[in-house]
């Protein structure tokens, strides 16, 4: 996840780089990480659907190789659609089989009575790759120029593919986990349960509404940054203190959610969130210090949110067929991911800053949060027709 992430994330420090050499508009320039959370979210609809059918260590070692490849053949783009196949695309499907889904299903396997924590220590990867790669890009960025970044990221990836092979199993063989009714025809009629529930729809707004809250402010906080007057080399520290931040909040939201439930937890870091918004909308032009305290309580902020959305989903629709509701919500993640960054560029094409952008981003939030409420994690499992009776 710590690579994945950092990969993945890589877009950030390089979205002023693209913006400079190419003058693309920055509506256009979000399109790409918009089309890699949401190729994301198609690819792990489909894992999710097969994951009971498949060697998800092979999956994964697959999504290294095509990863590898598709960074390597980045150093090449001269057009946009070369970046929204390679990066948006191939990158994306790559990543996708290697990282979030594939974990997650395998995690939850492993851990039922301190899940949430769990999760947490798994997805504070994600934050450790932020602030591990991020001032390591922009070094590379300095000493060689932005195309030397795909090699070295590329060779990163290729290196997790023996590890995954040899050590990422499931608690159980896949077989194990094969519900009766589980071809096609299964998954449709399971869908159609899952749609005939309350907690579905606000688990799935909740998931959809995460992701198009903050991938505004995290796609464009290092060009925000540098419209303010920021140096380059001090934006990529001020995203990795936000990238330690997100994994404190990974950490302590995993632990925190098992001892006073995911609303709450949820509801504590919208707060952070809308506290780093607030500061983003105060900073002064080389407001070095304000810019500090955004990444601190962003980070700490939205660290909550990846924990939670799993774990939420684990807890309302945990079971056998567990790995195929993940993939179905997997795919309102990818929603909020297309919209977000795009959105955030329109407004900044608009009106020449990014102000509205973030009032946008802490109005979804808030929103994000009631949908946890309704969703009530602390409930329990939802108990569908077909787990009394599998389907023939």
């Amino acid at each position: 996840m710590t690579i994945t992430t950092g990969v993945s994330q890589s877009i950030v420090i390089l979205f002023p780089e693209l913006l400079l050499d190419f003058g693309w508009s920055r509506t256009v320039l979000s399109v790409a990480p918009a089309l890699f959370g949401a190729i994301g979210a198609m690819g792990g609809l489909a894992i999710g659907a097969l994951s009971g059918r498949i060697s998800l260590p092979l999956l994964m070692s697959a999504g290294g190789a095509l990863g590898a490849v598709s960074l390597l053949l980045c150093r090449s783009i001269s057009a946009l659609w070369h970046l929204y196949l390679l990066y948006g695309v191939l990158l994306a499907l790559g990543l996708t089989l290697l990282g979030n889904v594939p974990n997650t299903i395998i995690v939850t396997g492993w851990f039922h009575e301190k899940r949430g924590m769990a999760i947490g220590v798994l997805y504070a990867g994600s934050g450790a790759g932020v602030l591990l790669f991020m001032p390591l890009i922009q070094l590379v960025i300095d000493a060689r120029g932005w195309r030397s970044v795909y090699p070295m990221l590329a060779i990163t990836v290729a290196a997790l593919i023996p590890v995954v092979a040899a050590f990422q199993r499931p608690a159980v063989p896949q077989q194990a986990h094969v519900p009766p009714g589980s071809g096609s025809s299964g998954l449709l009629r399971h869908v159609k349960a899952l749609a005939r529930r309350r907690r579905f729809w606000f688990t799935y707004l909740q998931l959809l509404l995460g992701p198009l809250s903050s991938s505004p402010v995290t796609i464009h906080q290092a060009t925000l940054l540098r419209d303010k007057g920021i140096a380059p080399m001090a934006i990529a520290w001020i995203v990795s203190v936000y990238g330690m931040a997100w994994m404190a909040g990974m950490l302590s939201a995993g632990l925190l959610s098992d001892r006073i439930g995911r609303e709450r937890t949820y509801t504590i870091g919208t707060i952070g969130m809308i506290a780093g918004c607030a500061a983003l909308l105060a900073m002064p032009m080389q407001g070095t210090g304000m810019a500090i305290v955004y990444a601190v309580l962003f980070g700490l902020g939205f660290g909550s949110r990846p924990p939670m959305d799993s774990a939420t989903a684990a807890d309302v629709f945990g079971g056998a067929r567990f790995g195929s509701t993940f993939g179905v919500l997997s795919t309102a993640l990818g929603i909020g991911q297309l919209a977000g960054p795009v959105v955030a560029g329109a407004i900044f094409d608009a009106s020449g800053s990014y102000d509205a952008a973030l009032i946008f981003s802490i109005a979804v939030a808030v929103a994000a949060t009631c949908c946890i409420w309704l969703a009530a994690p602390r409930r329990g499992r939802e108990h569908l027709p077909e787990d009394a009776t599998p389907a023939a």
